[in-house]
Parts: structure tokens; sequence; C-alpha cells
């Protein structure tokens, strides 16, 4: 599972929807994004799943504990899972 071309080969992530996801546009402004969009990892948050906060464009991942042996397709689905079904601002 990788991404090739901006898209993921298995299912409909693209990068559009990540950075969706992150900041709340697909596409990034003229002027750039201010402040610039960043990533910080929560070590073993309670669901896996990925957060954004479209204000400070900050993306938070979950981060196994040491030692868990979770396969990296479990975090994959569940990002995919977040990334595709990002509903904001719309109803």
């Amino acid at each position: 599972m990788s991404i090739l071309g901006g898209k993921r080969l298995n299912g409909n992530l693209s990068l559009e929807s990540v950075l969706q996801f992150i900041t709340g546009s697909r596409s990034e402004p003229v002027l750039g994004f201010c402040p610039r969009p960043s990533v910080v990892f929560k070590e073993n948050p309670p669901a896996f799943l990925p957060t954004a906060h479209t204000c400070a464009n900050v993306l938070s991942l979950p981060r196994p504990a040491v030692g868990e042996t979770k396969a990296k397709e479990f975090y994959y689905s569940k990002f995919d899972t977040a990334f595709v079904q990002t509903y904001f601002g719309r109803r």
C-alpha cells in the first residue's frame, strides 16, 4: 500500500483529500497557508483515528505505544476512513 501519483493504490485516497482533512481546503492558496500545515504524533489515543485542527493546520496522528504490534494495514484503514470521509463545511 503506497501512494503512487497522488492516489493510494487500493482506494479513493488522494493527497487532495488529506490536505482537505488538515486544512479544510482541497488546494493550496496562492500565497500559501498561514500557519503552515504540520503533523504531531499522539501516543496511544483511544480510537487510533487521525484528527485535525483546521484553524491551526495541524494533523494529529496516532502513534502506537512501544512494543505494540498492530499491523500497518490497521492504521492505513483508519487513516483512509478519516481522510476520505471528510465533511468539513458540508451538510
